[in-house]
């Protein structure tokens, strides 16, 4: 699903899945322009910019995205202790595709640059996972830096290009990966 933003934004984008509210609220007379993507079947927020600090310059992007919940996966190539990102640890991580050796001792970056993160949501009153998953994929070539916070969030930032989210909703993990694939490509057998 493609995060789409048209003229006028005082309108909410329909689809059977999914729904983008935009808003735009003025606070102490500056501009302060939010957009949440809601699952229709659960009413949950899978893309969340309500923290605010969306950053569009000549050549600074960022965006900071409200998270489901702190199970996070993904984000390419580099070191951590798990699969599970600890978003409690304040970790960054630049996104920057480098060929040297890895170095367990750092959290450098290496070969592969993947700015696609998957989340286990929660159900938002109980806070027990609903078994949905979602993944969000940021289209872009630029170098690039993420970092995340207990809230929890993830700041995504980028020297240029454009903000060109994915929002994948499964709902399944496999399915999560099936429609990414989709979009990047599959892998395909070599011939022998």
């Amino acid at each position: 699903v493609p995060i789409s933003l048209h003229e006028p934004l005082s309108t909410t984008i329909q689809s059977p899945l999914y729904e983008v509210v935009p808003s735009s609220n003025t606070s102490d007379n500056n501009e302060l322009f939010t957009f949440v993507v809601k699952r229709r079947s659960t009413n949950e927020n899978v893309f969340d910019t309500s923290l605010g600090n969306l950053i569009l310059s000549d050549q600074f992007l960022q965006i900071v995205i409200r998270l489901q919940s702190s199970n996070v996966y993904g984000m390419g190539e580099n070191n951590h202790d798990t699969l599970k990102h600890q978003v409690d640890e304040y970790p960054s991580w630049g996104i920057f595709g480098r060929d040297q050796a890895i170095d367990w001792a750092t959290n450098a970056n290496h070969y592969g640059t993947y700015p696609f993160y998957l989340v286990m949501e929660q159900n938002s009153s109980t806070g027990l996972p609903n078994g949905n998953m979602h993944g969000v994929l940021l289209l872009n070539s630029n170098a690039m830096d993420y970092s995340f916070t207990p809230i929890p969030s993830i700041t995504l930032r980028t020297i240029g290009g454009i903000l060109d989210f994915y929002v994948f909703l499964g709902p399944k993990p496999d399915e999560v990966i099936k429609q990414y694939t989709w979009l990047v490509g599959r892998p395909i057998m070599p011939p022998y």
